[in-house]
């Protein structure tokens, strides 16, 4: 038979190691999103910088459109 406080001792390191993994696949889920919205934003700047021109056609000596 397994003694009382040692099963408690047992059973609350279980409970912390569950908790522990359950905060890690939150907030690694949280992290990868947070990645994955900022790649999303810089994609649409790269694309269209308010709706005008792209990225890579500004030049500088170019007069750009007034936004």
């Amino acid at each position: 038979m397994i003694d009382g406080k040692v099963f408690k001792l047992i059973e609350s390191n279980f409970r912390e190691i569950v908790m522990k993994r359950i905060l890690k696949s939150i907030f690694g889920g949280a992290v990868v999103l947070f990645a994955i919205s900022i790649r999303t934003t810089m994609d649409a700047a790269e694309k269209d910088i308010a709706g005008y021109w792209p990225l890579k056609e500004v030049n500088i000596g170019k007069k750009s459109p007034k936004i």
